[in-house]
């Protein structure tokens, strides 16, 4: 989030609200976000409310319950919200590169080592695809244009991985 400016007023019981803008995937992403605490300490409601009306004219709102220490400001937990896409990114590309969700086991203990399993071995193409890249540049190959799976929004993580010489 580049941008910010926090203003008092406009929600009952003196609300702090913030305005937020990052650049999105779509084009920027303009939000208003508003910290409520809770009676519970370490309790809050985070309010983001969009600048910009959807397609019925109206202005979506999201919630998030949050759990922080005291002194957290409506900053770091906007922040915080704002990089919840990471993860799902994250999870996106274990689903297709790794079979994350190509489970069928009946048992938890099952269950956990194939996830587990998953995400080693998605953490594994992220950090051999960033050495690759950052030392040879792209790779050459047949990968799509935009080195992507060919997917709307996806991105390979496969990598050509030089053979072992001399073991």
């Amino acid at each position: 989030m580049s941008s910010r400016r926090l203003r008092r007023g406009g929600g009952r019981g003196g609300t702090c609200w913030g305005c937020c803008r990052g650049d999105g995937s779509k084009g920027p992403r303009l939000y208003d976000w508003a910290l409520i605490a809770l009676a519970a300490p370490g309790r809050h409601l985070l309010v983001r409310r969009s600048l910009v009306p959807d397609a019925k004219g109206g202005l979506e709102l999201a919630f998030f319950l949050c759990s922080a220490p005291p002194g957290t400001t409506l900053a770091e937990l906007a922040a915080v919200a704002g990089a919840r896409w990471a993860v799902e990114d994250c999870f996106a590309e274990a689903k297709n590169e790794t079979g994350l969700d190509h489970y069928q086991v009946r048992r938890y203990r099952a269950w956990y080592r194939h996830i587990t399993l998953s995400m080693l071995a998605h953490a594994f193409l992220v950090v051999t695809a960033a050495a690759a890249n950052s030392s040879a540049g792209p790779p050459p190959g047949n990968l799509p244009a935009g080195g992507g799976t060919g997917k709307k929004g996806t991105r390979s993580l496969w990598t050509t991985i030089q053979p072992a010489e001399n073991i």
